[in-house]
């Protein structure tokens, strides 16, 4: 039996390891590790250095903002309620769009995920699920040889995206089959002790029972096995919550929630004013992680430090649990664009875009304007020169032509090849730049705190320091913080790492060895963003 709980304690983690928050034991010397110094021991970003060493005794010579397009953000939160944007040009709740630009009442920004009645969605499907269904309809059934030549292009994607829909479909399926077979185990073994222990048993019952009866000792196993793998109650009602998103949502074609609930004209990808003003939406802890790491009140005492106080944050509410739609992301770009914001975090990614066109028009419009976008590279461990994340810069629309977007990797705070995160997408071409995105501290709904890993995580790194930057040097262009950014990066080009997605183990438990390259493959600039040289730098090409 102790062969199968192991295996089961390992399969909990290959399904669920990448979107799970760690546990917080013992985690206390990691809060605000991405804050400090790079060294032989940390791979830290020397932002207290700068403060403490380029702008101490100055002050900010501008309040930049900041826009988070994201799942939304408990704009209550004891740590960012001072630091929430304002739209002074609106008046609140009057059901008057005051400052006429096609939304009413949003006088904290905006969420594309509701309707006028205060209504919201929640979870929906991901994008391939949405195409499946679309093209299922026009090509299932259909061999090639009945394709006219005019339609092969198209019916060749289809069975792409049938394929993963119907692979992730099925990975989906055998996970909840995991789910249900852990959950029964566990219940069992629970049952026993609690027979044997009473109901509310110790740790220290726990571990120095001893008994004859074998259902005893494997139950006891069982459970020491969990805490070994610091899997918890907490953990098994998450991972039971991702497991029945996966089914019940995400592969599930029969969900139409934008018909629904939003009730937008679907193709009318140009259409603006929709949704509503409730920027919190439903499930805020991802944004609100994400708006903690750029912007957290700084030495008050009070969970952690974000990187830059002279911000206000702009909530776009974009990201369902599930995938975004392109023609929300193209209208919260241009929303973050026309209001104000100079610096746009965008956490979030699919791998397909089928209205990717309006987003890379939006991606073009946020240049024109002179707004740096910053894009998680994605937590799947694949390489996006290859396979993209959209959105991205290198779309058949843009071409990587736009000089005002930033794509971040996600790296740890180990020193040896465990440097780069082993889920970070990466490529030498299509990411520009690595941050920490490993055990990051930050901000969560009714004032907690977590830790969290992705991308989702480094991406608000650089969102922050280019905030930073922008705000005691605000001559400087959008071209100018990506160039900054870019060649202040810490140099590891040719230091030896794993290749993020290579190794882990099989369905079986087994270790699969990891690959190893040279950093330079992984990145634009092969480096790890710089705060401090990054401030020396502007403080030589700004007039302030």
């Amino acid at each position: 039996m102790n062969k199968q709980i192991v295996l089961l304690v390992v399969l909990a983690f290959i399904s669920f390891n990448a979107f799970s928050q760690n546990g917080e034991e013992n985690k206390d010397y990691l809060i605000n590790w991405h804050l400090q110094d790079y060294s032989d021991s940390l791979r830290g970003t020397n932002i207290e250095k700068a403060y403490n060493e380029l702008l101490i005794n100055r002050e900010p010579q501008e309040e930049i903002v900041v826009a988070v397009i994201d799942s939304g953000i408990d704009t209550d939160h004891e740590d960012l309620a001072s630091l929430i944007w304002i739209n002074n040009d609106e008046i609140a709740d009057n059901g008057i769009d005051d400052d006429n630009n096609g939304y009413v009442d949003d006088v904290k920004g905006w969420n594309f995920l509701g309707n006028a009645d205060g209504s919201m969605v929640g979870k929906d499907n991901l994008e391939v699920t949405r195409l499946y269904k679309k093209l299922s309809e026009k090509w299932e059934g259909k061999t090639a040889s009945e394709i006219k030549d005019e339609n092969l292009d198209e019916w060749k994607f289809y069975q792409r995206v049938k394929n993963e829909f119907e692979e992730g479909k099925n990975k989906a399926q055998k996970m909840e089959e995991r789910y249900n077979q852990f959950v029964q185990m566990y219940n069992v073994a629970d049952t026993v002790l609690v027979r044997t222990l009473g109901e509310n048993y110790t740790q220290e019952q726990l571990d120095t029972l001893e008994s004859s009866n074998p259902g005893i000792m494997q139950s006891k196993a069982f459970m020491l096995n969990l805490q070994a793998n610091n899997v918890d109650k907490t953990y098994i009602d998450d991972w039971g919550d991702y497991v029945s998103s996966q089914v019940d949502w995400y592969y599930n074609p029969e969900i139409d929630v934008r018909r629904d609930i939003i009730k937008d004209d679907p193709n009318n990808l140009y259409e603006t004013g929709y949704g509503n003003n409730k920027v919190d939406g439903t499930e805020p802890n991802h944004g609100t992680h994400v708006a903690g790491i750029i912007a957290a009140v700084r030495g008050n005492d009070l969970g952690m430090d974000g990187i830059v106080n002279s911000v206000k944050i702009m909530p776009i509410r974009t990201v369902p649990g599930g995938d975004e739609h392109d023609k929300d992301v193209a209208n919260a770009i241009r929303y973050a664009v026309d209001n104000g914001a100079k610096v746009v975090n965008m956490s979030f990614g699919k791998s397909f875009s089928p209205n990717e066109k309006v987003v890379a028009e939006a991606i073009q419009y946020a240049e024109d304007n002179d707004v740096l976008l910053i894009h998680a590279a994605g937590n799947d461990g694949k390489n996006v020169d290859e396979n993209s994340n959209f959105p991205t810069n290198y779309s058949d629309y843009i071409k990587g032509k736009v000089s005002t977007y930033i794509t971040v990797g996600a790296s740890s705070l180990n020193t040896n090849k465990e440097f780069p995160a082993e889920f970070s997408n990466y490529g030498e071409k299509s990411v520009d730049i690595f941050a920490p995105g490993v055990d990051i501290y930050s901000t969560y709904p009714e004032n907690e705190y977590h830790f969290n890993n992705g991308t989702s995580m480094a991406a608000p790194v650089v969102s922050g320091v280019a905030a930073l930057i922008l705000s005691y040097y605000p001559d400087l262009s959008a071209k100018d913080v990506k160039k900054i950014l870019e060649k202040t990066a810490t140099d590891l080009s040719y230091a030896k790492v794993y290749l993020p997605g290579s190794g882990g183990v099989d369905e079986m438990g087994r270790e699969l060895p990891k690959e190893q390259v040279e950093f330079g493959k992984l990145s634009r600039t092969a480096g790890l963003i710089n705060a401090y040289e990054a401030i020396k730098m502007a403080d030589k090409k700004s007039k302030y």
